[in-house]
C-alpha cells in the first residue's frame, strides 16, 4: 500500500467512525478506536482493488463469495458489527470465541479489543475462507487462532470463553456454546425464529440463557458440511432475486420463512413476481409499531404460514401466505418512526389481513408492549418456561421461549 493509499484509508476509516458515532451505535471509546485502527481493505483485498477504498468504507455489507448466485459469505455491514461489538462488551484480556470467521475483519476488531493479554479463536466451516482470512490476519499482525470446522459442534476446546460471538444466523443456540461460556460471560448471536431474525445478547443462567439485549439485524444462515464435504446452508427456505425495475434500478429481494416450504416452485415464482410488480391492494390500519406487532405475530399466529420479505429499498416486511392461492399479505414497510399504517396484499389472500388485524388487536389488548419488553429464554434442562412466556419453540437441544416482560 502506498503512502497516499494509507492516508486515504485512515481518512475513510475516520469518516466511517464519525458516521457510526452520529448514529449513536458506538458509545464506547474501545469500539470506536478498533474501527479507526483496523483497515477493512486488508480483508476484502480483491473488492478493494476493483471498487476502490471509498466503496469499501461505505456503511454497507460486502458480498465476498457466492454459490449459484446466492451469497454464502460477506463482510457484514459495519453498523451491525458495531451494535454486536458494543453488546459483547469485550474487556482487555478476555478469551473470545467467534463462530463464523468470514473475511477475518471482525476477528481483527475482536483481537484489537481483547488486547495483547486476551485471545481470539475463530472457526468457520469453509476451508477456503479460513485460508484467506488467516493470511489477511497474518498480514495485518492480528494474533487470531483460526480453525476449520462446524462452530456448533467442532469448536476448539479452549473454553470457557468470556465472550462468544456468532456471525451467521441459526434457529437456536447450540448447547455447546452455553457449555463453553463462562459463568459471567456474554453470548451474542443472530437467531432465525420463524420468518424473522433478531440479534440476541444472552447472559448465562443456571439451566440456560436469558436475553439481556435484543437488536434488529439479519445475517446469512449458518452452514454445515454437505454429503460431499462441501459447506451447505441449513435447510431454510429462502428465495433471493436481483432484478432491474424501471424507475427503481437494481432491486434485490430476500424472501424467507416457513410458508415457502409449503409452496410449489411455480407458486414461489408467482409470489416474487407479484412483489416485483409492486401493485398491492391495501388495508388501512391505525398506525402501529411495526416490530412489536411482527414479534407478537410470531408468538401468537400460525407460524407455518408466515413469511418475511426484505427489499433493500423498502426495508423489512412481514406477513402471511395463503398456501392454497399463493397470495401474500404483508405489514407495509415501516415508516421513519418505526410505524406502519397499511397491510399490503399481493394476489388473492383472504387469510392474511384478518390474521394481521387480529394480531394488532391482541397486541393492543396486552397493553401494546414496546420492543424493549421482548425477551428470549433458552433452556437446556426442560425447566418450566418463564411466567412471561407467550410461545415456546421446541428444539433438539433446548426450548426457546419468547414473551413480553412485565412493564
Amino acid at each position: 500500500m502506498t503512502v497516499e493509499q494509507g492516508d486515504l484509508s485512515e481518512q475513510l476509516r475516520g469518516a466511517l467512525v464519525a458516521e457510526l458515532v452520529r448514529s449513536g451505535l458506538v458509545p464506547s471509546d474501545a469500539v470506536r478506536d478498533a474501527f479507526a485502527t483496523v483497515p477493512r481493505e486488508i480483508f476484502v483485498a480483491r473488492l478493494a482493488a476493483v471498487r476502490g477504498l471509498a466503496e469499501i468504507y461505505a456503511n454497507e455489507a460486502l458480498v465476498t463469495q457466492e454459490q449459484g448466485g446466492v451469497p454464502t459469505s460477506s463482510s457484514s455491514q459495519p453498523s451491525i458489527m458495531a451494535i454486536m461489538l458494543e453488546a459483547l462488551a469485550v474487556r482487555p484480556g478476555d478469551r473470545i470465541l467467534e463462530v463464523g470467521l468470514g473475511t477475518g475483519y471482525n476477528a481483527a476488531l475482536l483481537s484489537t479489543l481483547a488486547g495483547p493479554n486476551g485471545s481470539v479463536t475463530s472457526i468457520d466451516i469453509d476451508a477456503n475462507l479460513v485460508a484467506e482470512a488467516t493470511a489477511a490476519l497474518d498480514r495485518g499482525g492480528y494474533p487470531v487462532t483460526t480453525v476449520t470446522g462446524d462452530g456448533r459442534r467442532d469448536h476448539p476446546n479452549h473454553g470457557p470463553y468470556d465472550r462468544i460471538i456468532v456471525t451467521a444466523s441459526g434457529p437456536g443456540v447450540p448447547r455447546s456454546w452455553w457449555e463453553q461460556l463462562s459463568p459471567d460471560g456474554i453470548l451474542v448471536a443472530p437467531l432465525r425464529i420463524a420468518a424473522v431474525q433478531i440479534v440476541a445478547t444472552f447472559r448465562r443462567t443456571g439451566t440456560g440463557l436469558r436475553s439481556s439485549r435484543l437488536d434488529h439485524g439479519g445475517f446469512m444462515g449458518l452452514r454445515s458440511a454437505g454429503p460431499d464435504g462441501q459447506p451447505v446452508h441449513d435447510e431454510q427456505p429462502v428465495t433471493t432475486l436481483r432484478a432491474a425495475i424501471p424507475g427503481r434500478g437494481l432491486v434485490q429481494f430476500f424472501v424467507a420463512g416457513p410458508a415457502l416450504a409449503r409452496l410449489s416452485a411455480d407458486a414461489v415464482v408467482e409470489l416474487v413476481a407479484d412483489l416485483l410488480r409492486g401493485r398491492p391492494t391495501t388495508t388501512t390500519i391505525d398506525p402501529v409499531l411495526a416490530w412489536p406487532v411482527i414479534w407478537h405475530a410470531t408468538m401468537t399466529g400460525d407460524v407455518e404460514d408466515q413469511v418475511g420479505v426484505y427489499d433493500v429499498s423498502t426495508g423489512p416486511r412481514f406477513g402471511y401466505v395463503d398456501t392454497r392461492t399463493g397470495g401474500l399479505s404483508l405489514l407495509g414497510a415501516p415508516g421513519s418512526d418505526g410505524t406502519v399504517s397499511t397491510i399490503e396484499t399481493f394476489g388473492d389472500d383472504p387469510t392474511g389481513p384478518p390474521q394481521l388485524l387480529s394480531t394488532v388487536d391482541d397486541w393492543r389488548r396486552r397493553g401494546a408492549p414496546e420492543f424493549s419488553r421482548l425477551a428470549i429464554d433458552v433452556d437446556y434442562e426442560a425447566a418450566d418456561p418463564p411466567e412471561w412466556t407467550v410461545r415456546s419453540f421446541g428444539g433438539d437441544e433446548h426450548t426457546l421461549s419468547l414473551g413480553w416482560l412485565p412493564p
